[in-house]
């Protein structure tokens, strides 16, 4: 018997996923039938159930009318994201690749500028909870101790990669002690500086393998390091990363209202999917 749109939903809510699962709550639509037929059973398993769902809705589908039987149900619009590829691994590059340098058992260094180097974090908890700051400080987040719980829980799970940031002048190294006494001051937070001396971390991003492919999350800078190519380091060592797991590509979301496409279009991503977000109210 062939199994309808809303038994089709259900199974797809109770896949092996947790609550805390960045895809859980979130379907995808890319034929306007399925969406319609859909609508009213959707808000009211998704009210029932507590979750605050999303629907990602191809562009090409969205039309006035539907927009209507959104509204009308209670989904309304929140943003647009766009789903990238990387370009194409070169076959000759113009320079020869930087080796990986091995500095602990559970990390390694990828010297892709002069001033900035990457840092893969292995399962080294003073590094991850370091990343964790990072990551907060990055994306203005106040409230650590959750991402703290979410690193851990994952470590096995995710690439995480941390960019450290070259101290040489004087006004870095003023930074570089304001750092290290904040730290001190958060001790019971768990935050550790990694700064060794010479360099300061500066911004982080995660790669996460799943469905046979790779993506890359979180990437975020301090806000005083920004405009440095830091982000750019940090996709160039992600693509290195990749191709040493046999990927030759990796794909990334980016939301229209963070307007970052541009910045990725100038490193040759390809924009391979645009959606629209709607959120039940």
């Amino acid at each position: 018997m062939k199994q309808s749109q809303d038994t089709n939903i259900i199974l797809f809510f109770n896949r092996n996923f947790s609550r805390d699962d960045y895809f859980f709550n979130r379907i995808y639509f890319d034929n306007e039938n399925d969406i319609v037929k859909s609508l009213e059973f959707l808000k009211r398993f998704l009210l029932l159930e507590g979750i605050s769902g999303y629907l990602y809705i191809k562009n090409d589908t969205i039309i006035s009318s539907l927009t209507k039987q959104l509204k009308k149900r209670g989904f309304i619009y929140v943003d647009s994201i766009y789903t990238l590829e990387s370009p194409p691994p070169i076959s000759t590059p113009p320079t020869p690749t930087p080796p990986i340098q091995v500095i602990t058992t559970t990390t390694t260094t990828i010297n892709l500028e002069k001033k900035i180097s990457v840092i893969k974090i292995k399962d080294d908890p003073i590094l991850l909870n370091t990343w964790t700051r990072i990551f907060c400080q990055s994306f203005n987040i106040e409230d650590q101790e959750p991402f703290i719980e979410i690193v851990n829980k994952n470590k096995q799970r995710f690439v995480f990669l941390l960019a450290m940031l070259k101290n040489k002048d004087k006004k870095r190294k003023k930074e570089k002690e304001n750092n290290k006494e904040s730290d001190e001051n958060n001790n019971n937070n768990n935050s550790y500086n990694a700064d060794n001396g010479d360099s300061i971390p500066a911004g982080v991003c995660l790669l996460f393998e799943k469905y046979g492919c790779i993506g890359l999350y979180c990437l975020g800078t301090l806000p005083k390091f920004r405009n440095r190519g830091i982000a750019q380091t940090i996709l160039k060592a992600s693509l290195q990363i990749a191709h040493t797991m046999k990927y030759d590509k990796i794909f990334l979301q980016t939301f229209q209202n963070d307007n970052y496409i541009d910045f990725y279009k100038k490193l040759k991503f390809k924009i391979i999917d645009k959606r629209k977000i709607f959120q039940i109210n």
